[in-house]
């Protein structure tokens, strides 16, 4: 069973190196790693030289976003499985691949999620999440990190590829449009995979903080709609500790 790893990149000198290492010490011998550079301008080209014989495919243009990066790697993949690694994360251990894919052997479901290692160096948060309390309410505020979910190719051909147009929140659309639009099921399994090196997407850069906020706010109206969004936008502020009762949580999740 081959495993397809997909890193979308552009500058990464500081941290690509550390996600190649995390590809080129697994245990498992049947990975596919693809790299999808945006035309870096500083050393990424000349690290990802030194490795070149553990680079399956490399190619280096320009993208009007990383959604169009992971896409074009994704159409690449020739693998039966594919996990999204970003040039800023790496793998937790050097049998972490071997264990997906053993696990994967048990699951039918054409996603399956794990849990990620989180480290925040702007913060120095330092944690481990999980997901397996997800619903659909729980999407209302929050999002699988794509870093933590394995795909069946044919997961795609259903869904659709990530939409190019965002500029942030490409995954959680595409994970939305899964599950709300497509009845795409996923399998969790509570073992951490990956580090995710969160280092503060927003911090600095209030122009991207925007962005975000804005794509958001497009993304609730869409997939829950506008008044189902402002009812729930108001349950969660003011009488968000009803969320947690399980006879209250499962008439929401049928409501949305």
């Amino acid at each position: 069973m081959r495993v397809s790893i997909i890193t979308a990149c552009k500058n990464s000198e500081e941290t690509i190196e550390d996600t190649i290492l995390s590809i080129v010490n697994q245990t498992y011998p049947d990975i596919e790693h693809v790299i999808i550079d945006g035309k870096s301008t500083d050393s990424t080209l000349a690290i990802i030289d030194k490795y070149k014989a553990n680079v399956s495919f490399c190619i280096s243009e320009k993208d009007k976003s990383m959604y169009e990066a992971m896409n074009k790697g994704v159409k690449m993949a020739t693998g039966n499985l594919i996990l999204i690694l970003n040039s800023d994360d790496a793998l937790l251990n050097s049998d972490t691949v071997e264990c997906i894919v053993e696990l994967a052997k048990t699951a039918t479901s054409p996603l399956i999620a794990f849990k990620i290692h989180i480290v925040n160096s702007d913060t120095d948060e330092n944690y481990y999440k999980g997901y397996d309390k997800v619903d659909k309410l729980w999407l209302f505020k929050d999002c699988i990190c794509q870093q933590a979910l394995l795909y069946r190719p044919e997961v795609f051909q259903k869904v659709g590829y990530f939409d190019e147009k965002c500029k942030v929140v490409g995954d959680y659309d595409w994970l939305l449009r899964a599950i709300l639009h497509h009845d795409i099921t996923f399998t969790y399994f509570d073992l951490p995979i990956v580090r995710f090196r969160q280092q503060g997407i927003f911090s600095g850069d209030e122009k991207i903080h925007k962005i975000y906020l804005q794509e958001h706010e497009e993304l609730i109206k869409k997939y829950f709609g506008i008044y189902k969004s402002k009812l729930l936008k108001f349950i969660f502020k003011y009488l968000g500790s009803l969320t947690k009762i399980a006879g209250i949580r499962v008439i929401l999740n049928k409501f949305i």
